[in-house]
């Protein structure tokens, strides 16, 4: 734990306010996705997984109550076990299966400068008080990240749905500019290389589904994992193989199970249209 002296004594770029208090962690990072992604695939291709990409699957096969497999777009690949980690694509993709769970999409933007003389010097921070995240990016940038807390959810109804339908809103850059400028000064005068804008998932309850959902043996979920799902994904990875094989795992994860909803209370939060300040947080 490190108060305001100390957190402008170890990064003299961050102004936190009078009374502050941050959690350090030392063995914490960050990865940048475009590195990421294909280290994470080239290492699973090594260990003898079979990635087939542009593949979408549109039918989950079920015989007797059980997963038999899936079908593509291009073939049916036999299976007993599914796992499905498709984001905010879940609700569209359970329904045929009679599989509801209390899950809502809510848009996050996020911001990359133009390379900066003096690279920021600092850790990642999650700034909850300014409403979003900021950290260093490759080739001395920084990327901000933006909550938009006064926004209504978004609503994926189809499986055909691209993140790149998700509309930004324009002036949250120069409001949350204004909201950071003085917890980090440089800020200010920076310019802008790139905008992103894509959807973050809640539960009702704000803690992430992972594991086997009871209406249909063999089939597993990982999903709404908020802010952090880049960060969770390797644990959630590893959970969900111990689930897979093991049946159990090392870890009691009873508070994530999907199994842990009433279908009544469920079907009322769905049929609420509520915006991402509503929503129920939990800071993992």
């Amino acid at each position: 734990m490190l108060d305001r002296v100390q957190i402008r004594q170890r990064w003299p770029a961050l102004h936190p306010p009078q009374d502050s208090v941050a959690l350090w962690d030392p063995q914490g990072g960050y990865s940048e996705p475009h590195e990421y992604i294909p280290a994470l695939a080239g290492r699973i291709r090594e260990l003898g997984v079979e990635i087939l990409q542009r593949e979408q699957v549109h039918n989950v096969l079920v015989r007797a109550e059980h997963v038999a497999g899936v079908e593509t777009n291009r073939q049916t690949l036999e299976a007993d076990t599914v796992v499905c980690t498709v984001h905010c694509w879940s609700l569209p993709f359970w329904k045929p299966l009679g599989i509801r769970l209390p899950v809502k999409h809510f848009v996050h933007q996020r911001y990359v400068s133009v390379p900066m003389d003096t690279p920021l010097a600092c850790p990642p921070v999650n700034a909850h008080l300014y409403g979003g995240y900021v950290r260093p990016a490759a080739g001395g940038r920084i990327l901000l990240g933006v909550e938009t807390m006064k926004r209504e959810e978004w609503q994926v109804e189809s499986t055909d749905f691209r993140m790149t339908d998700v509309t930004p809103m324009p002036e949250l850059r120069s409001q949350t500019v204004a909201q950071f400028k003085d917890f980090l000064p440089p800020l200010a005068d920076i310019a802008w290389e790139s905008d992103h804008v894509g959807l973050i998932s809640f539960s009702s309850d704000g803690e992430p589904l992972l594991g086997p959902v009871g209406e249909l043996g063999g089939f597993y979920v990982g999903t709404a994992f908020h802010w952090g799902g880049f960060s969770y994904n390797t644990v959630a990875g590893l959970l969900l193989a111990e689930l897979v094989v093991d049946g159990q795992t090392s870890v009691d994860i009873r508070a994530f199970s999907p199994k842990r909803f009433d279908r009544k209370d469920t079907d009322d939060y769905l049929a609420t249209t509520i915006r991402q300040s509503e929503v129920a947080l939990r800071r993992h």
